[in-house]
Formats: structure tokens, C-alpha cells, sequence
């Protein structure tokens, strides 16, 4: 079993977990990859510099189980696996053929408002409508899709 950067049951790990994996400006937050394995793709991932930061979360909402990896240029992997596969869960389109791949990349953003109501104006489609985020407090989530870009995650912080 992997071990976490943090131990999940300290008490300031939502303090400490999100300074290490929030990036402090706009920009890319992290690439998702679906992952039919979630512990074969973090041995990919060590081997190209990547530590286990958050491991296999379970986020019942989505059946999901979700992991966050780092290196020291504070690059951030999401690891999305389905936690039961009976269910239905949002990468089971991406893991068909059985196989991992890159399921979206995530952007952090300053205004999370302005910028979701200026990319619903571009005609961009809302996949999940906002929400708080399952691993970060104080912090919305939308996963949306746009022609130009495909399949992308906003993510910024509840004013």
C-alpha cells in the first residue's frame, strides 16, 4: 500500500493537504487520468517523480475513488478510479477498452464565478453543475466541456 505525504487522520490534514496541493495562482491545478488500476498507475507515476499525497478517497457522489500525486516542481496527478463497477461513474466512458488514460485537465482560476458565467456565455457545456469540492474546503468545482478544448475541470476557491 501506498502511503500518503500527510496521514489522513491528523488533525490539521485539510490545512496542511491543501497547501501542498493547491497551486497559489491561476493556471493548470492538475491533469486526471482514469485509471483501471489506481496502484499500478502511482508505480508508473514514482518512477517519473510523482509522491502519493492523497490516496484512494472515496467519493461516494461520483463512485469514484480519488488520488493526488506531486513532484517537487509542484506538478498534481488526479488518479480517478471507479470504486464499484456495477455502478455507474463519470469514467466509464474513458476506461472501456480497459485501459488508463487522461480523463481532463483541471484549471485553477481567481474568480470561480466570473469565470464559469464567461465560459457558459462561450456556449460551453456544463457537465456537472458546481459544487464544493470533495477533497478541499472552501473550494468550487464544474466540470465542463467546450469544442475548442474538450473536457476540462474548473476549480477556485467560494467567495
Amino acid at each position: 500500500m501506498t502511503v500518503p505525504m500527510v496521514d489522513p487522520d491528523a488533525d490539521d490534514y485539510q490545512e496542511r493537504i491543501a497547501d501542498i496541493l493547491i497551486n497559489k495562482v491561476s493556471g493548470v491545478d492538475h491533469i486526471a487520468f482514469a485509471s483501471t488500476d489506481t496502484d499500478c498507475t502511482i508505480e508508473v507515476l514514482s518512477l517519473l517523480g510523482f509522491e502519493t499525497a492523497i490516496y484512494k478517497k472515496t467519493v461516494e457522489r461520483f463512485n469514484i475513488l480519488a488520488t493526488k500525486m506531486i513532484n517537487v516542481k509542484s506538478d498534481v496527478i488526479e488518479i480517478v478510479e471507479v470504486l464499484d463497477r456495477s455502478k455507474r461513474s463519470p469514467i466509464d466512458n474513458f476506461i472501456k477498452d480497459n485501459q488508463s488514460q487522461v480523463y481532463h485537465v483541471c484549471y485553477k482560476v481567481d474568480d470561480f464565478d466570473k469565470a464559469y458565467r464567461a465560459l457558459v456565455a462561450l456556449e460551453t457545456l456544463v457537465v456537472t453543475k458546481p459544487f464544493e469540492s470533495y477533497l478541499f474546503d472552501g473550494y468550487r468545482v464544474s466540470h465542463m466541456h467546450n469544442e475548442s478544448i474538450g473536457l476540462f475541470e474548473i476549480f477556485g476557491r467560494i467567495r
